[in-house]
């Protein structure tokens, strides 16, 4: 006779659609819950000072709201000509302006980069996982790839506006935007096994 398992629970601290579908398709061990799943309406402030304090900081408040073991990150792109910018805010492109309303993102990307000659870039994340206690820990992740100018407005984005004109060194032939769930699981192996280590360090505490 078969019985019924019944896998830990791990709240996403997001309510970006697109996170919740990579995080689920790389963390299996686990029962995923969302803001949706328990109806918890949460905005956390973030300070744009740096990517670790902004992903600790949400799996902090994001754990408390939840009463459970929390993942949440905080992603940055940086690109080489341009100082580093967009930086950590790239909502403001690395407070240059007040903020890009979400479909002009790309436009403004556009803009930035057509004059440019060296397109290298990079995506960094920072992932946290926070309980309700206050314990925080924290793992990092870094994509360089550049920019591929002939992508602006060919390719709809999933939720990572800039995910459709990034190509990730050794996957030329697509965008992030582009993949498959099974190519993103490849490119990103190495960070799927940071983040069940992470997990499986604590999973004595994750009820």
């Amino acid at each position: 006779m078969n019985f019924p398992t019944h896998r830990k629970k791990i709240f996403l601290g997001t309510k970006n659609p697109a996170k919740r579908a990579f995080y689920t398709s790389l963390v299996t061990e686990y029962e995923i819950l969302t803001p949706t799943d328990l109806e918890i309406d949460l905005e956390v402030e973030e300070n744009d000072v740096s990517l670790l304090e902004n992903s600790q900081k949400k799996a902090l408040e994001w754990a408390q709201a939840s009463w459970l073991p929390t993942l949440s990150e905080d992603t940055g792109f940086f690109i080489h000509a341009l100082g580093w910018k967009p930086w950590v805010s790239v909502k403001t492109w690395g407070w240059e302006v007040q903020e890009i309303p979400a479909g002009k993102m790309l436009e403004f990307v556009k803009g930035k980069c057509m004059p440019l000659e060296d397109t290298s870039a990079y995506f960094q994340t920072v992932l946290s996982l926070g309980f309700p206690d206050g314990t925080v820990t924290s793992i990092t992740d870094t994509i360089d790839g550049y920019i591929d100018k002939d992508r602006f407005g060919s390719i709809p984005a999933d939720g990572y506006p800039l995910s459709s004109v990034f190509i990730a060194l050794g996957w030329w032939e697509k965008s992030f935007a582009e993949k498959t769930v099974e190519e993103r699981k490849q490119l990103r192996q190495d960070f799927m096994g940071k983040i069940i280590a992470l997990l499986r360090e604590y999973d004595d505490i994750i009820g």
